[in-house]
């Protein structure tokens, strides 16, 4: 395994430095050693928590989380939009449905996201309405200027400088918009910044990292 020789490799470098050898490289080989040593117990953390997944169960993984994503559990419902039901791509070719389900439910699933204030959901649109986009969320919710400026704006509110959410972005989007439109978007997206999402900063609930990723605790 790949890993398993860098540990070796990094390993050996240090090992075999002595007192002649350059300070900054061995510090280098030092650190390179620690990251790869750390990956290996998280490999092997997940490798335990994989023993006994069989066929069946990997087969049953989306129907499970658009279940979960439905029932109101918010990262199934992030990681659902996000990824749907390519998570098993595979399975795709035996159940097909799977595609009409998930566009079926997707504005379900967004318009119960946005009134919960989760902004794991909102990042997820800000990327489906960008122009060109050609995830399965961006062909549920297709093209539509002002939604895109809705949640450009609302994320825009969240997180003055976040460089995705900046003044160009909004301004690429408004351009597409008449006058009461963008009234009106701008209307919408401070209420629900204010009612839905209290106010409260994009990183309130942790970093915006891979919807997929779920908490260990």
């Amino acid at each position: 395994m790949r890993l398993e020789r860098d540990v070796r490799r990094y390993s050996d470098e240090v090992m075999a430095g002595g007192d002649g050898a350059d300070a900054r490289s061995r510090q280098g080989s030092r650190a390179a050693l620690e990251a790869a040593e750390a990956n290996e117990r998280v490999l092997d953390a997940l490798r335990a928590q994989c023993q006994g997944v069989d066929a069946a169960m990997l087969g049953a993984l989306v129907p499970n989380l658009h279940k979960a994503a439905l029932l109101g559990e918010p990262y199934a419902r992030a990681c659902y939009l996000a990824r749907g039901p390519g998570l098993d791509a595979a399975g795709l070719l035996d159940h097909p449905e799977r595609l009409s389900a998930y566009r079926g439910t997707a504005r379900t699933l967004i318009e119960r996201g946005i009134a919960d204030g989760d902004w794991r959901v909102l990042d997820q649109l800000r990327g489906a309405y960008e122009p060109g986009a050609d995830s399965l969320l961006a062909a549920a919710v297709g093209d539509d200027a002002a939604q895109r400026y809705r949640y450009l704006k609302l994320f825009r509110l969240g997180a003055p400088s976040q460089p995705g959410a900046s003044d160009e972005d909004l301004a690429t989007a408004a351009a597409r918009l008449g006058p009461t439109q963008l009234a009106e978007a701008e209307a919408w997206a401070t209420r629900t910044f204010n009612q839905n999402f209290h106010g409260r900063r994009i990183d309130a609930d942790g970093p915006l990292w891979d919807p997929c990723v779920f908490p260990s605790e």
